[in-house]
């Protein structure tokens, strides 16, 4: 089984960096401590989605839960305009999908039903709701922990 699309990190406050892929799988006394739950300074486990920023980097940025990305569309309806909205990967359990959440988009939110932004910053939208995406639809703006200010 190829277990490339099985990736994961974790935010480690303690030292203010991430644990890369690498780092979780080397058997650390460290990481041991992490999966027994006895680590109160590290983030929960960040899962790769599958998605990748391939504009910005020299090797493709794989992007995980927890991280800020801006979504590019390019939509059709009788006029050919394009869209951008910003927010944070989430998966959800509950629909088994990874979601776009805490999403900063007046237009999308009104195109969802909710007149009023309050009501919809805790809404989840899977990822594969969206149409009009492609390959450099994904940019890497941050993540929740070393850039919380993006979510202001």
């Amino acid at each position: 089984m190829d277990n490339s699309r099985y990736k994961f990190r974790a935010w480690y406050e303690t030292e203010n960096r991430m644990l890369d892929w690498d780092e979780l799988q080397d058997g650390t006394e460290q990481l041991e401590s992490y999966f027994n739950n006895e680590l109160h300074d590290v983030s929960p486990v960040m899962q790769f989605t599958g998605l990748k920023d391939i504009e910005q980097f020299e090797e493709p940025r794989e992007l995980y839960t927890g991280d800020i990305v801006s979504m590019h569309q390019f939509l059709f309806d009788g006029e050919e305009w394009e869209n951008e909205v910003i927010g944070v990967l989430e998966y959800d359990e509950d629909v088994a999908a990874v979601c776009l959440t805490k999403i900063k988009h007046h237009d999308i939110r009104k195109y969802m039903g909710f007149s009023n932004p309050e009501e919809f910053k805790d809404e989840k939208i899977p990822v594969c709701m969206f149409y009009g995406l492609h390959e450099t639809s994904w940019t890497y703006l941050g993540n929740i922990y070393e850039n919380p200010e993006l979510l202001k």
